[in-house]
């Protein structure tokens, strides 16, 4: 399987059931495991309303979750794992700088992804997020503006950085630094 939510197929084979049927208005939760050719994720022409919780498994190639994040006004929980050319969550190219999908946005867990360099090139807000967890991320440098911009923040875990350079910077935010002295004693 090469995608998921075929954009060809949706316009051409069902255009008069999109327009009055969204076949995601229930869907609380999305697994998508286990799918190694998966490349991308086309964007649905409905959102996802009550969507809470994505959990990305096993998809070796694909590159980023933007279409579904996008789609998902109400995500909780984000887990992505062994996505080994995942480089980015969300594509700034795609992304209207007026949205922010992050802002319910709870716990979020990265693990293994080896040319994962960002979660979003800008700054996006994390006004709930109270749940970071980074397990080999390797290209990922630091979080300084992840933490920064989590205002909630009681929980991080990062294991298994070869190569990152600093978890929080103090060189990048000087004056908001205070506020994670916590962190600075247990690193």
């Amino acid at each position: 399987m090469e995608e998921i939510i075929s954009e060809r197929k949706l316009v051409g084979e069902f255009p008069e059931v999109l327009g009055s049927f969204n076949a995601f208005a229930k869907l609380e939760s999305l697994e998508l495991h286990n799918l190694p050719q998966l490349k991308s994720v086309y964007p649905s022409p409905q959102p996802f309303p009550r969507l809470r919780e994505i959990d990305v498994y096993d998809c070796y190639k694909l590159r980023d979750l933007t279409c579904l994040v996008i789609l998902a006004p109400n995500l909780n929980q984000l887990r992505v794992s062994e996505c080994d050319e995942m480089e980015e969550i969300i594509s700034e190219r795609i992304l209207e700088r007026s949205f922010n999908p992050f802002a319910k946005l709870k716990s979020l867990e990265l693990h293994n992804l080896p040319q994962l360099k960002s979660i979003y090139l800008s700054l996006l807000h994390f006004p709930r997020l109270r749940e970071i967890d980074v397990y080999d991320c390797n290209k990922l440098r630091d979080l300084t503006c992840l933490i920064i911009l989590a205002p909630i923040l009681n929980r991080l875990v990062v294991i298994d950085y070869n190569e990152m350079e600093e978890i929080i910077s103090e060189r990048k935010f000087v004056g908001e630094f205070s506020k994670f002295e916590q962190f600075k004693k247990v690193c």
